[in-house]
């Protein structure tokens, strides 16, 4: 060989081995919560993201396991994906979780951290879960996390089965409070003979407490069950507009908050807003938006508290003045039958206080108007007369019509809304979709670039369809043209 190619190999192979030592001092750095020595391997080139060769752990992660939060902000604070892990390790999340560092976990969360993100031991909801870390949960759940998810991994089941197992009893009650389903089956313990129910996991563990109030859970499962023909049943149906026709280059400073929610607590069901929520998901990918950056709030993580939190802390610290904001609602909306205010209905609101439990159009726009960003596109599929469809009314009380007014909206916000104030929803049964959504999505599909192309596109296909089912349904445009 050459001496010059022998020298150059030679300079690679120091170069790979002091890259390797350089991650592995910032590891264990940020393993032992030494501050001064993290900012030193970090200013001196160290790789955030790269995996201990030693360790074949994430700086990051290690540093969420033990809790060292002003590491965790510095390493997010200089590149820190809070999403990066090695497959047989955890995530920073995960981590975080799993020891029930409250403060880690919602640091990451607002910087990005999905929920849902399966790591080393279970997703994170199950983590906390299992190891009774409730302020956690209830934490996790507010911020989209999936109360239902599962994963096959060194944990295999979801949060309730994992509750049900170690006898937390007050993580039982919250997650099923937030709609855990009590008959998927799963097992904590890889050394446990075939998948269980929660209840047979808490049987196992001769939990009385916990399982008679499983037993009752699945009760109630059974006798509110939908026919198997009915509307709600149609979570197997397949639609054309799932999946996106089209795939978008990144656009990492735009961000979304996506709100779906067909259970409610104490309401009567919004059929396939939990479906119209996933397919405006797969099609804000397909636009660009990385998942980072899209929060998903579902089913009984859509809490006034949560939709308040994403609305007013999250979305203004990571708007920037290049950002394109998307805010998409599918579920109930209500009028207050004293003032004719619009309200959108979060999981757990009451018709009957709209003030203390829902959350105010005017409120959301003004919200989404303060941001920094270059333009905002607020996409509502629910309707707020009252009188059905997905709109709600305190009981007794008699249908009163609302409309938002266009001289609400800020400047930057774009609006497309499902119906007038005086008309409710529909839904296409046959698509397992509401009737805006699904064109909206259709009209995505077939190349629409801005809101008023899509207006146009879908605005006499609603109308058409709602006038098959014998009705009128006129979705509205208001506010500037705002490119998708």
């Amino acid at each position: 060989m050459p001496e010059t190619s022998t020298a150059s190999a030679l300079l690679l192979t120091l170069a790979a081995l002091t890259a390797g030592c350089t991650a592995s001092r910032l590891y264990t750095a940020a393993e032992r919560g030494d501050l001064a020595a993290v900012r030193a391997e970090v200013e001196g080139g160290a790789a955030v993201n790269e995996v201990s060769g030693a360790q074949d752990a994430v700086p990051m992660a290690r540093a969420a396991l033990n809790g060292h939060l002003e590491i965790v902000s510095y390493l997010l604070d200089h590149g820190g994906d809070p999403n990066f892990f090695k497959s047989n390790d955890y995530s920073p999340l995960g981590a975080a979780a799993s020891k029930g560092h409250l403060e880690v976990a919602r640091v990451l969360l607002e910087r990005g951290a999905d929920p849902n993100r399966p790591c080393y031991g279970g997703l994170p909801l199950a983590q906390a879960a299992i190891a009774g870390h409730e302020d956690v949960v209830r934490l996790l759940l507010e911020r989209g996390a999936d109360v239902n998810g599962s994963q096959r991994s060194t944990f295999s089941g979801t949060a309730l089965g994992a509750a049900a197992y170690e006898g937390h009893e007050a993580i039982v009650r919250l997650l099923l409070e937030r709609g855990a389903d009590p008959s998927i089956r799963g097992t904590p313990d890889a050394a446990m003979a075939g998948w269980k129910t929660p209840l047979e996991l808490a049987q196992v563990k001769q939990f009385s407490s916990i399982t008679k109030i499983l037993k009752q859970a699945e009760a109630r499962t059974l006798s509110t069950a939908p026919a198997a023909a009915g509307p709600s049943a149609a979570r197997a149906v397949l639609s054309d507009v799932d999946h996106p026709g089209y795939h978008r280059a990144p656009r990492t400073k735009d961000f979304a908050l996506v709100v779906g929610i067909e259970k409610y607590s104490k309401l009567p069901d919004a059929p396939f807003a939990e479906r119209d929520a996933d397919a405006v998901k797969a099609h804000l990918l397909a636009l660009g938006i990385p998942e980072r950056n899209i929060v998903m709030l579902k089913g009984g993580a859509a809490t006034r508290g949560s939709l308040q939190g994403y609305l007013e802390e999250w979305l203004p610290k990571n708007a920037g003045p290049a950002s394109t904001i998307f805010f998409y609602y599918s579920g109930h909306g209500a009028p207050d039958p004293k003032s004719g205010e619009a309200f959108l209905v979060p999981w757990d609101g009451d018709a009957a206080f709209l003030q203390s439990t829902a959350y105010p159009l005017n409120k959301l726009y003004k919200a989404l108007g303060s941001l920094t960003a270059n333009q905002v596109i607020v996409v509502l599929d629910s309707c707020f007369s009252g009188a059905g469809g997905r709109s709600v009314l305190a009981k007794g009380a008699r249908p009163l019509v609302t409309r938002v007014e266009a001289g609400a909206l800020p400047p930057s916000v774009a609006l497309l809304a499902a119906a007038k104030g005086d008309e409710i929803t529909g839904t296409i049964d046959g698509q397992g979709h509401g009737i805006f959504t699904y064109y909206l999505l259709k009209g995505l599909n077939e190349g629409a670039a801005s809101t008023a192309s899509l207006f146009n596109y879908l605005k006499p296909k609603v109308q058409d369809e709602a006038h098959r089912q014998n009705r009128e349904q006129h979705p509205t445009r208001t506010g500037r043209d705002a490119a998708f």
